[in-house]
Parts: C-alpha cells; structure tokens; sequence
C-alpha cells in the first residue's frame, strides 16, 4: 500500500510539472495586442508617443524622398532582377538622410516600426518630365520596375529595424483616391468618359504592381510580414453596378484576391467621415469579422481609423463632429476592435489637426452632396449618387467637391494650443492596459 501510494505521488507530481510547462509554453506564445499610430511622412512628437503609450507607428518611406526625379529611359522589373548591380548602386548613391530620420528615431525611443513601401499617392512620387512618375507617364512596365528597383533597395537598408512592410496603401480603392485628387490621373466623374486610361482603375494592373512590391520584400527582407491596408468604407453595392471602381471588386473580393501576397490583412474605416451620427464604432467590429468570415487564417490589423474633429466651431448637421463623439468613437472602435480578436490598433492623425470647412463654408449643396455620397457609400444607395451627380454636374464634383470631402481630413487629439482633447486620455488609458491577442 505504501509502495503505491509512492507510486501514485510520484505521478501527481509529475503531473503537476509537466501541466506547468504546458502552461508555461502557453504563456510564452500569447502574443500582446498591439498598440500603434499611423502617420505620413513625418514623424509626430516622439514624446506624445511615448506618452500615448504608442508600442508601434506607422511612416511612409515615400519613393521622392530618396528619388527626387526619375531619370527617363525604360526599366522592366526582369531587368533589375537579372542586373543585382542596380540594387547595390541605389543603395550607395540615394541620399538616405530624409528616410533614416523617420525610422531611426523610433528605434532609438523603443517604437517598432512599421513601415510604408511603394506608396502611389501624388504626395509621395518622384517628379517627372514635368509632372509626376505616376503609371501612366511612365508607361505601365517602366513604373513597375523604378519602384521594384527603389522597393528592394529600401527593404534592404531598413530590413533589420522594420517589423511589418505595408506595401503600397488602400490600393483596392485606388479609382476612387484618384477621384479624390490624391492620384494621377484622375478619372472622369463616375468614369463616364475616360476613366479607364488610368491605371489606377486596372485591377490588373494593381495585381501585379502589389505582387511586385511583396516580390521586394520576400527577396530582401524574408520572414519578415507583408500587409496591405485595405480600404472598407464602400458599399459591395457601389463596386457592383460602378465597375470602373477597381473592375467592379468589392473590398472583401479584393482580399481574396490578394491574400497570397501579404502576410498580415490590414483594414482602413472612416465610418463617420460623411456624417457625424451616428458614432459608427461598431463598424469597426463588425469589418473585422467579415475579414475573418473570409477563413484566410491571417492576422487582421485595424492600420487606420479615426474620427473627425474640428478645428473651431462645430459645423453643420451632417458633419457636426465635436471632441465629445471623438472621443466615444475611439472608445468604441478600439474595444471592438480588441474584441473581435484584430492583432492591433492603430489610430491616424494624432497631433494638432482638426477638420476645416471648404472656402467660404459649407452649402445647401455641398451638404446635400455629401449626404448623397455618404447613403452611396454606406448604403448602396447608387440612385441617388447617380442623380446627384447629374443635378450637380462634373464642374462641381471636379472642382468643389474634393474639397469639400478634405473638409474631414483632420482627426487630432490635440487642440491648436496644444492641449489634449478628450480623445486623446481616452486612447492613453487603453494603452495602458495589458492587453492579450484574442486571436
């Protein structure tokens, strides 16, 4: 009896062991939640930063700022894979000052970085002839293999201080940014003339430019993580019956798609940037598990949300932003996004901005205009955009109208003078709690 009461304490304690080390194994594999900003091309106050309790910030590593202007001449992606020699003379004679002053002093303060590579926005290309190196100057083989030739030299210096390459940005909504004036050339208003002699509106020709830039990334910087940010602010409805908006691809139909050239799947939501109410947090939530509906088995990354805020009085109904809905939004989009088990959370715009009225302040037209396209958008409501668009005439949508949608575009948490809006201690505080990976 004693002999196997012996017996049975050995097995008891070693029972005891071998569950602590499975726990212990366990516990080595969760993975934090991470705490992240966005920004552009330059850095925000790395004090805020560490403030704010920020564990990872997102630049751009725009391709001016080491390529002023592009030389002419042709360039295919083959013949820089075929010529390494070209890499290695990128790399040793760009002036690489404007790009290490946006990574460096991150690392130096404890940030990880995440890093922006490709990005085909008006603001960040090289000049030209005398325009920009957009897809169309260029010509669609020369564009893809100048920015592979600046993708892989950038991978390759920064490759040991990046932890996430964000490969180009919201390219699934490309048609519609060029729209927006933020890439060239623009389409027609709703692509009624013209739209598709712009690249921007190939879904081809996005496939490949995507699958060049993470070609860049798995050569020169392997095991590190890929993701795109796509945009989800349009209506399924929209892409289905506006095909010139990406060949009539949703932006879940887009992720499937493109899912085999990133590792991670990130997601942009700007739920309230027509409209003030309702405080659209949960959308956030709700967008996370669409992406997982998807089975990809990928880690979701929110890399973009935010909330308007504006700088002065508060605007008209619909765009009655305040500091008080800021501040429930970031509530809201930050817990649901935790919830609903995204791998992170990063909010855009931190500093001093706020949102601006158009010149001479909002209309009965630009208000009704906006509401139009926030039903499209939201709603699917493509009627009444299309009646819109004709009661107001391509005059008004070409010129007014995109910058009357600017007129959202500052999501600070901090005031003029520098103090902090309620936003700002709201976002704080929920960096500051330890917060696990739900995967």
């Amino acid at each position: 009896m004693k002999r196997d009461l012996s017996r049975w304490f050995r097995w008891v304690v070693f029972g005891i062991l071998i569950s602590g080390t499975w726990n212990g194994d366990a516990q080595e594999k969760r993975e934090s939640f991470l705490k992240g900003a966005s920004g552009k091309s330059y850095l925000p106050s790395l004090e805020m930063l560490r403030d704010l309790g920020v564990e990872a910030f997102r630049p751009e590593l725009n391709w001016k700022l080491v390529e002023p202007d592009v030389p002419e001449g042709l360039l295919t992606v083959n013949e820089v894979r075929q010529q390494p020699e070209l890499i290695d003379r990128y790399l040793a004679e760009k002036d690489w000052t404007r790009l290490d002053r946006l990574v460096d002093p991150l690392i130096e303060n404890g940030i990880q970085v995440v890093a922006v590579v490709g990005l085909g926005y008006n603001s960040g290309l090289p000049r030209y002839q005398k325009g920009l190196a957009t897809p169309n100057a260029l010509g669609r083989e020369t564009y893809l293999g100048r920015i592979y030739l600046y993708a892989r030299a950038t991978v390759r210096r920064y490759r040991d201080r990046v932890m996430l390459w964000q490969i180009e940005n919201e390219l699934n909504e490309a048609g519609l940014t060029s729209f927006y004036g933020w890439r060239s050339p623009a389409p027609s208003v709703m692509g009624l003339a013209g739209a598709r002699k712009s690249y921007w509106n190939d879904f081809g020709f996005l496939t490949e430019l995507l699958a060049t830039l993470a070609e860049a990334v798995r050569i020169e910087a392997p095991g590190k993580p890929t993701v795109l940010n796509f945009h989800t602010d349009i209506h399924d409805v929209v892409h289905q019956r506006v095909g010139w908006l990406a060949g009539k691809k949703t932006w879940s139909d887009a992720i499937r798609a493109w899912s085999k050239y990133l590792d991670w799947i990130g997601i942009d939501a700007y739920p309230n940037y027509y409209a003030a109410d309702p405080i659209l947090f949960a959308d956030i939530e709700m967008r996370i598990q669409k992406v997982k509906s998807l089975g990809l088995g990928k880690p979701i990354v929110v890399l973009e949300t935010a909330y308007p805020v504006p700088i002065g009085e508060t605007p008209p109904e619909p765009v009655d932003w305040d500091e008080a809905k800021q501040a429930r939004y970031i509530e809201g989009a930050i817990e649901g996004a935790h919830r609903a088990g995204a791998r992170g959370f990063f909010y855009f715009g931190l500093g001093r901005s706020g949102a601006r009225p158009p010149a001479g302040g909002y209309s009965p037209k630009d208000l009704d205009a906006l509401t139009r396209l926030g039903q499209a958008f939201r709603g699917g409501d493509v009627g009444g955009l299309l009646t819109g668009i004709v009661r107001y005439g391509p005059t008004y949508l070409r010129k007014r109208f995109p910058e009357v949608l600017m007129g959202a575009e500052g999501y600070g948490l901090l005031r003029e003078d520098g103090s902090q809006r309620p936003g700002y201690r709201v976002l704080k505080d929920w960096y500051a709690r330890p917060l696990e990976w739900k995967r």
